[in-house]
């Protein structure tokens, strides 16, 4: 399940799998793992918490508009 551009969630038998699409220095697109979670509801949890991080916490309006934007995401 794609969530966004960047991110993805998959589930086998023992784990549900958040990766992330990043591009190398000559374009090529690969996904690297973030990680590995016993629910889709905890994998859901660390993406916005990566998110969050990602703003560097510069200040509140930032990281509101983050999870507004994710929400937003989540919610199609």
């Amino acid at each position: 399940m794609m969530i966004g551009k960047n991110w993805q969630i998959k589930a086998d038998a023992l784990n549900v799998t958040l990766s992330r699409r990043y591009h190398t220095k000559l374009g090529k697109e690969v996904w690297r793992t973030h990680g590995y979670f016993a629910t889709v509801d905890s994998a859901l949890h660390e993406l916005v918490n990566q998110e969050v991080r990602d703003t560097q916490l510069k200040d509140l309006k930032t990281i509101l508009a983050k999870i507004d934007s994710l929400e937003t995401i989540l919610n199609r």
